[in-house]
């Protein structure tokens, strides 16, 4: 009588958690869909909103694109780039965050590049541009030096936490929608840098 008391104990104390596994196993891929239209999420103290986040970027990178007063827009940019872009636009649509690393990885070589041309020779310039530089510091350099307006630099920095985000919070799972935003305004940056 005690094992058939101590069985009937074990399924009634498993009974909810498996059912919830099985749920979960079942509905994988709609569960997954759903996650991925996420936009935001809270774990404890740390929140996390990749849509205002890129929002925030963008308006002040059309901010700055009115305020350059060029007739070079992100799109005539990204004409110029056109094997580049489709590349990272293929490959937002298999992985966003790998198309979000990628062209952060450009957009730092622009950065080492931009500080080659302009910084290097410089009695102010930092010791010896090279590899190892600080993306941000070579920002900072083209601000103090008047290169850039401050919101570059703060597009800058929101570009880098948003490729932060995109690196280190591997939970969530990051919308092509996103993912293109972050390209086009990397691609703005980018130019603005070649044009320094």
């Amino acid at each position: 009588m005690e094992t058939k008391e101590f069985i009937l104990g074990l399924i009634k104390a498993l009974i909810w958690p498996v059912t919830i596994l099985v749920i979960i196993l079942l509905l994988r891929k709609q569960i997954k869909n759903l996650l991925n239209q996420l936009k935001s999420f809270k774990i404890k103290d740390a929140e996390f909103n990749f849509e205002k986040e890129i929002q925030a970027v963008k308006s002040q990178a059309k901010a700055l694109t009115k305020q350059d007063n060029t007739d070079k827009t992100i799109d005539d940019y990204i004409q110029r780039e056109d094997k580049k872009l489709k590349r990272l636009i293929e490959l937002a649509e298999l992985s966003p965050r790998g198309a979000i690393l990628e062209t952060w990885i450009e957009l730092e070589e622009n950065i080492l590049e931009a500080g080659e041309r302009n910084l290097t020779g410089c009695t102010a310039a930092p010791s010896n541009i090279n590899k190892n530089s600080t993306h941000g510091k070579i920002m900072k350099d083209f601000n103090e030096r008047g290169f850039i307006s401050n919101h570059y630099l703060e597009l800058y920095y929101g570009l880098k936490r948003i490729r932060n985000e995109a690196v280190h919070v591997q939970d969530k799972e990051l919308s092509y929608q996103v993912c293109i935003e972050f390209i086009n305004m990397a691609f703005e940056l980018k130019r603005k840098l070649k044009n320094t």
